[in-house]
């Protein structure tokens, strides 16, 4: 199922085959939780072509993206890693989404709430028109806090840098990293 969403988003079969490291990964996520990420990122509140989300989803940089809405069942975890860690990997899963389901889902849905939250204030209070541009080259971006990461970042380059503030959004459509940069780290 989840080759047949990924051919449906322009990925090609022989392409998926070329990406050895990642493929089980991307295989044991449940294609419910990819198809809602999908249905995300196409909204209105995003507004990706769906053309560009195969290979978003494809890209590494996407996968702490994807482990936070469409994480890798514990079971499956164990039998892609080869080393002895796996106990430890476990419990981190575990204590990270929960030991029940609906503790999980909840996480997930929290998180979608958050990643609305900032994708609102990137479009409609600082103005990014290109937000698939962003995403693609920055995928964590929905994962930042909009009021503790991406406003003092915004703050910061208009007061502190001095750029105006209708510049703001093609800056961070050209360097999207900045806003994953505490104030203090632009500062040095």
């Amino acid at each position: 199922q989840v080759v047949t969403l990924l051919s449906s988003l322009g990925v090609s079969p022989l392409s998926l085959k070329r990406d050895k490291a990642a493929l089980p990964t991307l295989l044991s996520r449940s294609p419910a939780s990819l198809f809602r990420l999908v249905a995300f990122l196409s909204s209105d509140k995003l507004r990706m072509p769906v053309g560009k989300i195969g290979a978003f989803i494809r890209n590494r940089e996407c996968a702490e993206l994807l482990d936070a809405v469409a994480p890798v069942p514990t079971y499956c975890l164990s039998l892609n890693e080869k080393n002895d860690t796996d106990d430890a990997k476990s419990a981190s899963m575990v204590d990270f989404w929960g030991e029940s389901a609906e503790v999980r889902r909840n996480k997930i849905n929290q998180t979608y709430r958050k990643m609305e939250k900032t994708a609102q204030m990137l479009r409609r209070d600082i103005g990014v028109k290109d937000f698939g541009k962003v995403l693609l080259a920055y995928p964590s971006v929905l994962l930042l806090d909009a009021s503790t990461q991406i406003k003092p970042v915004t703050n910061f380059l208009c007061d502190d840098i001095g750029i105006w503030e209708e510049d703001v959004p093609r800056v961070l459509q050209t360097y999207p990293e900045l806003l994953g940069k505490s104030v203090e780290q632009m500062e040095t």
